[in-house]
């Protein structure tokens, strides 16, 4: 069974995810990574456990969620990185956003190596997950849901008592909630909710006091 380490980073609090399976190899969940002293913390804490560093899963391409690609990279250069192919929009935005926002965004050819599609799996050692496509935060926005041990990275679909804004560039509220219903709500209550920002929270806790669902 994988390991759930979070770091708490950038402007927005962003949850950076670290999954780590027995044997050592890591997948980071969305680099949210800003400046130096999260760099370290990153850092330390991978050579500590001395993690094998494999993938980086994003569940959006919104500024705040992946502007550690680059630092990821570079130093930990055969990454693959996984996604939507429905955000490589956002990337020119983001630039702008970065500006506005004070986040430094360097200069960076950013890619998938492994665009992901509704229904495709992914894996930590020998954990599978179910890549759930629910758009309405952003084109692409996914979610990875691991029915072995009873939980999904909802990046920011699903928040304790809330759900994600649609109210940046081509967001869609009706379609956030269709998907929400369709996609999330379906799962077993007991399955914890890892979201972007903000505590964790249950699947049949959002089903009773969302008030947005």
């Amino acid at each position: 069974m994988f390991q759930i380490n979070a770091i708490t980073v950038n402007l927005l609090s962003e949850h950076t995810y670290i999954l780590t399976a027995p044997n050592g190899e890591t997948v980071i969940v969305d680099p949210g990574i800003q400046n130096a002293k999260e760099e370290k913390t990153f850092l330390d804490y991978v050579e500590q456990k001395k993690l094998n560093v494999k993938a980086i899963w994003y569940t959006h391409l919104h500024l705040d969620h992946m502007v550690g690609t680059h630092f990821i990279l570079s130093h930990f250069p055969d990454v693959k990185t996984y996604g939507s192919q429905k955000d490589m929009c956002l990337i020119e935005p983001n630039y702008q956003m970065a500006g506005e926002w004070g986040f430094p965004m360097p200069a960076h050819e950013y890619t998938l190596t492994n665009p992901l599609e509704h229904g495709d799996t992914v894996s930590v050692g020998e954990d599978e997950f179910q890549v759930l496509h629910v758009p309405g935060h952003s084109p692409g926005s996914l979610c990875y849901y691991c029915p072995g041990q009873s939980v999904v990275f909802a990046g920011d679909v699903l928040f304790y008592e809330s759900v994600g804004t649609a109210a940046f560039l081509y967001g869609d509220a009706e379609l956030l909630k269709s998907g929400i219903h369709k996609h999330l709500l379906v799962l077993p209550a007991e399955t914890e909710v890892y979201p972007g920002h903000g505590p964790s929270t249950t699947i049949g806790h959002e089903k009773e006091h969302n008030p947005y669902l």
